[in-house]
């Protein structure tokens, strides 16, 4: 686990050759920066997100990821995950999170979101239809703040 409060780029770390990253405090960039940069992972996990979250200029396709987690500040619209097998969403899950598993569930198999007291809010569930191979979901609960 790494804890980025300096600034991701400062860590030389071979992020071409990772295949599993675990990064807490990180701005929404740095985490987009991430995948961009390592191709290789196949289990990636965003806590503590930051940050205005970058214009959509460009979708960026992962396609070894398999395993993926994120609370914080929402990247999801930035990414396509066609081989995603399991998604972990935080407390902060919005309409964002719909379109990332729009075009990434049909290799979806377990699928975890929050419910969360402060939700005003419906998140469509129509994706479902698409989730062939969907085979658990997990509602948690978040404690009112």
């Amino acid at each position: 686990m790494v804890r980025s409060a300096v600034g991701l780029r400062r860590f030389a770390l071979p992020w071409s050759d990772l295949t599993a990253v675990a990064l807490e405090c990180l701005k929404a960039r740095e985490c987009l920066d991430v995948l961009i940069d390592a191709p290789l992972l196949t289990k990636c996990s965003f806590e503590e997100t930051s940050g205005p979250v970058p214009p959509v200029l460009w979708v960026i396709t992962h396609t070894s990821l398999r395993e993926f987690s994120i609370s914080g500040s929402s990247i999801l619209r930035s990414l396509t995950l066609p081989h995603l097998r399991t998604l972990t969403l935080g407390a902060e899950a919005t309409t964002d999170e719909v379109s990332l598993i729009e075009r990434s569930a049909h290799s979806l198999r377990e699928f975890t979101i929050p419910r969360c007291y402060t939700w005003d809010y419906e998140i469509s569930i129509d994706w479902f239809w698409i989730a062939t191979e969907l085979r658990t979901g997990r509602l948690r609960d978040i404690p009112p703040p």
